[in-house]
Order: structure tokens, then sequence, then C-alpha cells
């Protein structure tokens, strides 16, 4: 309880705040509508479908860019940190992509594969693995090497090398990457999606704030949040129950 109290009470005082900024005219209720009213508008979106068709589509986009660009990111990221001559031969086209806007690719993905959903989630996608390929090898250079040396010392497999040193040492770089990269993999979704996308999130804040429809786009706004914020704590009890001789907070 006192964990959620100490994570909760900010955010709390600044929507008792908000209602009361509100209530006493402090702020025009046209562009900042009280947080009474957005929870009707949320009750009524959610009654009509509307929030679930577009926070299905984002979700969708959401995983399926995350699974394959976090999972190609890893394999690639562990191989070029144990191979020195790809690492250097890399290097300069990895600090490119990795330092490089991915949205700005939207327009040139668009003309290669179409206007449709496998456009939309590379950048997304990019994002992911870029990111992951980065924090995976860093990981695999950052094991010390006294521990490969000990498991081999003691008659260690390339299995058992690989399995008992370097995935427990890497797993803390990788978590903090992962953590990151669902992050960046939401925001490049939202982003993209309010480039032209027929339904998701970020349409949905995009077509709401040009028709003033200020109380549905702040329902759309607050909801990229709860997703970040959900995932987020998702994997921290994940880390938590993977790797437990990681310092908690």
């Amino acid at each position: 309880m006192k964990r959620w109290l100490v994570r909760l009470w900010l955010p709390g005082v600044g929507i008792a705040v908000w209602q009361l900024s509100t209530s006493m005219q402090w702020l025009d209720p046209l562009f900042f509508p009280s947080p009474m009213r957005l929870l009707e508008t949320f009750r009524q979106l959610t009654a009509s479908g509307d929030i679930a068709n577009h926070l299905s589509a984002t979700l969708t986009r959401l995983m399926i860019a995350y699974t394959v660009g976090s999972a190609a990111g890893i394999t690639m990221g562990l191989a070029l940190g144990s191979l020195a001559f790809w690492r250097r031969s890399t290097q300069v086209v990895m600090s490119g992509l990795y330092s490089s806007p991915k949205l700005a690719l939207l327009p040139a993905f668009l003309v290669l594969f179409g206007v449709n959903d496998f456009s939309r989630t590379l950048p997304a996608g990019l994002s992911c693995f870029v990111l992951m390929a980065v924090y995976s090898m860093d990981a695999v250079r950052a094991v010390k090497p006294t521990y490969v040396d000990l498991a081999r010392i003691y008659g260690a497999s390339r299995r058992a090398l690989f399995f008992r040193v370097y995935v427990p040492a890497c797993l803390p770089s990788l978590f903090t990457g992962l953590r990151l990269g669902l992050g960046t993999g939401l925001v490049m979704v939202v982003a993209t999606e309010m480039l032209g996308a027929p339904s998701g999130l970020g349409a949905f804040i995009w077509i709401t704030a040009h028709t003033l429809a200020v109380d549905r786009m702040y329902v759309g706004i607050a909801l990229c949040g709860i997703v970040g914020a959900t995932t987020n704590y998702l994997f921290e009890r994940l880390e938590r129950r993977m790797a437990p001789w990681i310092p908690q907070e």
C-alpha cells in the first residue's frame, strides 16, 4: 500500500488541482474539461465501443512492431557483441540509425510498400530493433572476462557458458532496453497513426483535436499514458521474477 501511495500521490494531487481549477472557473472548460467530465466521456466512448476499437488497433500494431523488432535486435546485438569484426563493420550504420528520427522514414516506407499497416508499423519496429541491438551489444561487451574464464576453468560448454554466464549477466541491460523499447515503440505507433491511419489512438487524438472535441482528445492522451505506465509496471514485475538478483528500488 505504501509503495502505491508513493507512486500515485503526485498524479492524484494534479487531478485534484485540475478539478478545483475548473470548478472555480480558473481554467476555461472549453480547453480544459474537468476530470469528472473526462470520466463521463470515457464511459460514453467505452459503451459505444469506440475506445475498444482504437485501443485494439494501437496495441496490435505495437505488439507486432515490438515483438519482431526486439527479437531481431536482441539476436543481432548478441551476435555483434561477440564478433569484433562485424561489430566494427556495422558501427557506423548502427550509430546512424540510432541517432536518426525513424519517423522521417515513413514517407519512404509508404512509397515503397504502399499505404497500409505494414508501412505504418515499420518505423516502430525499426526503432525497437535499433534500440535492442545497441543495448544487447553493450550488454555482451560489459560481461566481466573473469566470469567467462572461471566458467571455462570448471569445464563449462559453449551452451552452458551462454545460458549460465552471458544470459544472466546481460539480463539487467536487456530488461532496461526492453522497457525503453516498448515506450519508444508506443510513441512511434501513435505518431504514425496521426499521419493518416484509419484507426488507433493516434488517429483518434488527431481527429478529435481537429474537430475541437477536446474532452475526447484528452481521453485519448490519457489512454496513451495509461498504456505506457501499465506496460512498464508489467515489465518491472517480469524483471523481478526472471532476474531476482538485480537490485530493486
